[in-house]
């Protein structure tokens, strides 16, 4: 059985709160062709003092460059922090292994949509097109790993 298995059997999730989140626009900016670029990474811990659970903490950033040149800065930038809560009375029992396999996974899958309705939304209420963050890819192909990122151009 695989570490993230073992994890994702025992849990239910319980809670998705944005614990922080911002949208930036340069005034200036143009819809002409520009590349976005979304990345994520994950942290995870076990907390066992009260009710025995798992939390997943979700960072995710989206940033929006012009295609050609060299901007210092993106024009465009969206970012937010999920937290996942996932009850379990087994949260003291896994490894640190265990745990940020799960929350590489089962984490980052289930804040997605979240982060999806997020970034189009946040776009949207910027005056620019409504941003689709492209669907994850997640197992045996996906590159799950901290730091992940998934690259997409808009169609402008």
């Amino acid at each position: 059985m695989s570490l993230v298995t073992e994890v994702a059997a025992t849990v239910e999730i319980a809670e998705v709160t944005f614990l922080q989140f911002s949208a930036t626009r340069d005034e200036s900016f143009s819809l002409e062709p520009t590349t976005v670029e979304f990345k994520y990474r994950t942290r995870v811990r076990a907390e066992t003092a009260n009710e025995p659970c798992i939390v997943v903490l979700a960072d995710f950033l989206m940033e929006a460059r012009p295609e050609e040149g060299d901007a210092p800065k993106p024009c465009c930038e969206i970012c937010a922090q999920l937290s996942l809560t996932y009850k379990t009375p087994k949260a003291g029992e896994f490894s640190q292994e265990h745990l940020d396999a799960f929350g590489r996974m089962n984490g980052i899958y289930n804040a997605w949509p979240y982060w999806r309705e997020f970034v189009q939304s946040s776009s949207n209420r910027m005056g620019l097109p409504a941003l689709v963050v492209p669907s994850l890819k997640v197992g045996a192909n996906a590159n799950n790993k901290p730091d992940n990122q998934a690259v997409a151009s808009n169609p402008t």
